[in-house]
């Protein structure tokens, strides 16, 4: 495993799940953090599509940063991580690490909305409400590669079940929105995980 520096502690111990989400069987730092099984997830798409520039909208406690970053080390690239709150976890990152990470506290969709930057790989880990418009502003704006892959946390479909935190709106924008548009792969155990992809043409 690439994260066993933490004594993780059991999914279903920190949310609540349905069994189907099979959440015993996944690990988190805490109560807001992504899964381990996801980072090491995030970690191996960085390394095998050599992504170099790498966004991320909801930085928290930093433990998704840290899986960009060291898939960075790997691809000589670099994270961008957006997010309203100041970041204060800064000492799970090594100097190496840190030094591959831009910590920006904005709101996503401004920034989003005015930057010329061009981004490999994008995970988006903000506010529920917020990620449709993240992505709808990515790609209209053509701010993602051709062949660019897109990690969205939280899509699983059993979320509405026992929490309304936004996923039921997510889950009725998204295809409506982007049907078509992208690839998708579904990973609803545990929370949930979209990877989606930019067609390596446009239409």
């Amino acid at each position: 495993m690439l994260f066993d520096e933490l004594d993780w502690l059991i999914e279903a111990s920190q949310h609540a799940h349905v069994p189907e989400e099979r959440a015993t069987e996944f690990r988190s730092a805490d109560g807001g953090s992504t899964e381990r099984e996801y980072l090491n997830l995030l970690y191996a798409l960085v390394c095998a599509t050599k992504a170099r520039t790498i966004l991320e909208t909801g930085t928290f406690n930093g433990w998704g940063t840290l899986a960009l970053a060291r898939a960075a080390l790997r691809t000589d690239g670099h994270v961008y991580t957006l997010d309203t709150n100041p970041f204060g976890n800064g000492s799970i990152f090594s100097a190496e690490e840190a030094r591959l990470v831009s910590f920006i506290r904005t709101d996503s969709r401004p920034f989003l909305r005015s930057t010329a930057l061009h981004f490999d790989f994008a995970f988006l880990d903000s506010d529920l409400p917020a990620r449709v418009e993240e992505l709808t502003v990515l790609t209209e704006r053509g701010l993602l590669r051709p062949a660019a892959l897109i990690c969205i946390h939280d899509t699983s479909r059993h979320r509405p079940k026992y929490r309304d935190d936004g996923s039921s709106h997510f889950l009725k924008e998204f295809p409506s929105r982007f049907s078509g548009k992208l690839m998708v792969l579904d990973l609803p155990l545990s929370r949930g995980l979209y990877v989606c992809q930019v067609p390596w043409r446009s239409e």
